[in-house]
């Protein structure tokens, strides 16, 4: 039964992964459309959705001090509306949740 305010209370945390150079040496699996998978608990979180955000926008970094400065300054200049935004859409976030029985949904 949250609101908007009580959303805007909380400190929202992730862990993320960045990649130095242009080659992260992960194996990547492609399906056809009509075998994608859905994960089955989406995450609530909108914190992923400002990782994603900065990650659109990372430059190659070649070194971990270019990292930590292109991620300081790319945080930065994060657009406010966006997070504000994301925190406001947490009640329908968690009732789409519900509503998908802890489902896949639109968020």
């Amino acid at each position: 039964m949250w609101n908007v305010t009580d959303s805007q209370m909380v400190v929202f945390s992730d862990e993320s992964r960045f990649v130095l150079g242009t080659d992260d040496k992960r194996v990547r699996v492609w399906r056809l459309p009509d075998l994608s998978m859905v994960a089955c608990s989406p995450n609530l979180s909108p914190v992923e959705h400002v990782w994603d955000q900065l990650k659109r926008h990372m430059p190659s970094c070649h070194s971990v001090h270019d990292l930590e400065l292109a991620v300081q300054d790319l945080w930065a200049h994060l657009p406010q509306d966006n997070i504000r935004c994301l925190i406001n859409s947490m009640p329908d976030r968690v009732v789409a949740c519900i509503a998908a029985g802890g489902g896949p949904t639109c968020h």
